[in-house]
């Protein structure tokens, strides 16, 4: 799967089913919550069936809002 970080709280994501490549908005201060409340550093994000393509598939965010 690749994918990077793009300027302004985006994700360059690739479907690791089909490698289409999509641009996903995520809000940095949601992420930091959610690290708050699981009480770690890693937050599962859920890439839902048309945001991409046809699948859905899940991304992990560490603190640095890099995709693990």
């Amino acid at each position: 799967m690749t994918i990077e970080i793009v300027p302004g709280k985006q994700l360059l994501v690739s479907c690791p089913y089909c490698n289409k490549v999509g641009v996903i908005t995520m809000d940095k201060d949601v992420v930091g919550d959610g690290m708050l409340d699981r009480g770690d550093s890693m937050v599962p994000m859920r890439v839902f069936q048309g945001d991409i393509c046809e699948h859905e598939f899940m991304v992990t965010l560490d603190v640095n809002f890099k995709v693990r």
